[in-house]
């Protein structure tokens, strides 16, 4: 069942990674025309603090590929992957509901959590993928660079992965609820968005801190990554909200009737 959900989704799969790996490349080709101009830094000075820290910019230089990757390629490879586990998560359930093949499933000597385990193990497994090969991209994009820190890029690269584990089985949770792929990718689409926006926010002011707990977004501290290769034991909360969420999942997904 695995491999059949694997080969169903591997089309939308290899779409989504080239459009992120063609943005990065263009990130790190951007990055040499910048990274010996100290202006960038200063030219800065003229924008309000808190767009300065709500797009990463008080990250560190911005002449550094970290910081350039920061404050632009982190926050387009979080965001699209976002979208992406939102998209297999609205589309793994629903699209068989609507082509009434999952009738044929439910008539098989095979338990609805086997289904559902299923359906989860492969949207992970396409999440992690989708991770990694963004991993090797900067890699290789931090090494051409001449600025390459192990700890740093094991983090900036990894961390995003559970942020995208947590909207995958947030949208599965949601899909449970509706009857068209179309609904739930839309409503998490925009559910997603409001969770970047209200991360952005939270950075732009202290006194809005408190608005990154709500979102699975605020959960990755990129300025500690990238000035201390370090992440804050905060991050973990992600993990115990994920199982959360899936428990509830599973509970739905064996009382939903069928269609």
């Amino acid at each position: 069942m695995v491999k059949r959900e694997l080969k169903v989704n591997l089309k939308s799969f290899l779409i989504w990674c080239l459009s992120v790996c063609l943005l990065l490349v263009l990130v790190f080709c951007i990055y040499p025309s910048i990274s010996h101009k100290m202006e960038i830094d200063k030219l800065l000075t003229i924008f309000p603090d808190e767009i300065i820290n709500g797009f990463n910019f008080n990250v560190v230089s911005l002449s550094t590929v970290f910081g350039w990757y920061a404050s632009e390629g982190f926050m387009i490879t979080t965001l699209i992957g976002g979208l992406f586990a939102v998209m297999l998560g609205a589309n793994i359930l629903l699209k068989e509901e609507s082509d009434k093949t999952i009738n044929f499933l439910y008539a098989m000597p095979i338990s609805r959590n086997k289904i559902l385990g299923s359906k989860i193990l492969a949207g992970a497994l396409y999440i992690i993928a989708f991770n990694l090969l963004i991993m090797i991209v900067t890699g290789i994009g931090f090494k051409l660079s001449g600025d390459f820190e192990l700890n740093k890029w094991l983090l900036l690269t990894l961390t995003p992965i559970l942020v995208h584990l947590v909207l995958f089985v947030l949208t599965l949770l949601v899909s449970c609820y509706m009857k068209k792929t179309g609904q739930a990718m839309g409503l998490m689409f925009g559910v997603t968005l409001v969770f970047y926006m209200l991360n952005m926010i939270s950075q732009m002011d202290e006194s809005l801190d408190f608005l990154s707990f709500i979102t699975p977004f605020g959960y990755i501290d990129v300025t500690e990554i990238v000035k201390n290769g370090l992440i804050n034991w905060y991050y973990g909360i992600i993990l115990v909200i994920g199982l959360v969420i899936s428990f509830f999942l599973v509970r739905r997904y064996n009382n939903k009737e069928l269609i």
